[in-house]
């Protein structure tokens, strides 16, 4: 038999009245004396007329609707991707889906990989859609509401969000942080760098291409030597010109 939408499911689910009537029974705190007795009294060998004849008859009527057992889907899905995985990778990305029928239709959980003063660690949202409730279709649900919810329009703010895993609604606030960590970060080299060359003042090309060498960063930019050329002689330049402006404060000082 072809698989059911989740639009289906969810129709089902809500005008059904067999299925229904398990749902119905109101909670135990909301019932009168003669509800609770009927509903959730033990009937002498421990059971109940709601957890068992009920939820019994309303698993039943749910795989006679679906024409076979009613399916739980359990996935591990790559948020960067979306694509099903074997097992959580060990970076933190992976989202642990679970879908089953409940009251109201499929209900899809997963747990949110992001941290922050707005976390939710569970995520849950029953879909609509005219999607198939199958492994395919349940990914697909998760891609959707994610995009919707979580994620950052696709490009570089979505990438760095999923880099340093930030919930979407304090991007902004946690990306003003970053940048000016970044900025105290590039100030504290750039002093590391004069106060390594104070003693020497202006430094040679030469000099510069020594220290860029031994440093490594000719090697891990896979520099040749005209480019290591022309690197050593910005960097002299720029140093030389950054030594020139810290004279000149001091000497009007």
């Amino acid at each position: 038999m072809k698989a059911k939408t989740f639009k289906e499911i969810r129709d089902f689910c809500l005008t059904d009245g067999e299925y229904r009537a398990y749902y119905d029974v109101p909670e135990q705190s909301k019932c009168t004396r003669e509800q609770w007795e009927h509903f959730y009294a033990d009937r002498g060998d421990g059971t109940t007329y709601r957890g068992t004849v009920l939820y019994g008859r309303s698993q039943e009527r749910l795989e006679q609707f679906l024409g076979q057992e009613p399916p739980h889907i359990l996935l591990i899905l790559d948020i960067r991707t979306f694509e099903a995985v074997d097992e959580n990778p060990n970076n933190g990305l992976g989202l642990t889906v679970s879908a089953k029928v409940e009251g109201s239709g499929v209900e899809i959980g997963f747990s949110e990989p992001f941290i922050g003063p707005y976390h939710h660690p569970r995520c849950r949202f029953v879909p609509v859609s005219d999607r198939l409730f199958s492994a395919e279709g349940v990914a697909a649900e998760v891609q959707a509401y994610c995009n919707e919810h979580i994620l950052l329009p696709p490009g570089r703010y979505r990438d760095m969000q999923i880099e340093q895993r930030w919930p979407k609604r304090s991007f902004v606030e946690l990306y003003i942080i970053h940048k000016k960590m970044l900025s105290l970060e590039d100030e504290r080299q750039h002093r590391k760098m004069l106060d390594r060359y104070a003693h020497a003042r202006f430094i040679t090309e030469s000099q510069a291409y020594r220290h860029l060498d031994a440093e490594g960063i000719f090697d891990g930019l896979n520099c040749d030597e005209d480019e290591r050329l022309l690197m050593a002689g910005q960097f002299a330049e720029d140093y030389n010109r950054e030594i020139y402006k810290e004279t000149m404060k001091h000497q009007k000082n």
